[in-house]
């Protein structure tokens, strides 16, 4: 009975652990961030961007989404690469995270028979403060350390 108990904490211990880890990680931390914010773009529901980013930052990227949809049109973003470069810890519950990060992204229009805008890829260096709140991690502030453009295609050109 002992030696089962003891089975039994060691798998509960190791599977907390690593829950933990995962909860932490910086890969995971910035890809839901990131997720979070190319649904909101893409559906224009920024309602959830609260659970992902500090309230600055959600403002920020909601400025974004109101503004681009004002004007007609939807920033459709795929981040195709994205790479941990180095984390820093700034604190007892933040750290900084940055990355490596290939983006192709254009403005579809809302309106049917539009056309869409250029398509451009980016490979990018960004940085990312983050900070745990509430025990969830949360983007406080994201900023483009290098931006460069790879090429660009006109939409209507895809195949």
């Amino acid at each position: 009975m002992v030696r089962r108990t003891s089975i039994v904490m060691t798998v509960l211990f190791t599977v907390a652990g690593f829950a933990c880890t995962r909860l932490d990680d910086p890969l995971r931390i910035v890809q839901t961030y990131n997720n979070a914010v190319i649904l909101a773009h893409r559906t224009g529901d920024i309602s959830k961007l609260g659970d992902v980013a500090g309230e600055r930052e959600a403002r920020i990227v909601g400025v974004l989404v109101t503004t681009k949809r004002g004007a007609g049109i939807v920033l459709e973003a795929t981040l195709e690469h994205i790479e941990v470069l180095r984390t820093k810890k700034s604190g007892t519950d933040s750290q900084i995270i940055e990355t490596s990060e290939q983006w192709r992204y254009y403005d579809r229009p809302l309106k049917p028979g539009n056309s869409p805008g250029q398509i451009i890829e980016a490979a990018m260096k960004v940085q990312y403060e983050c900070a745990r709140m509430d025990n969830t991690w949360k983007v406080m502030k994201v900023k483009v350390l290098e931006n460069k453009f790879l090429n660009q295609h006109e939409t209507d050109k895809q195949s």
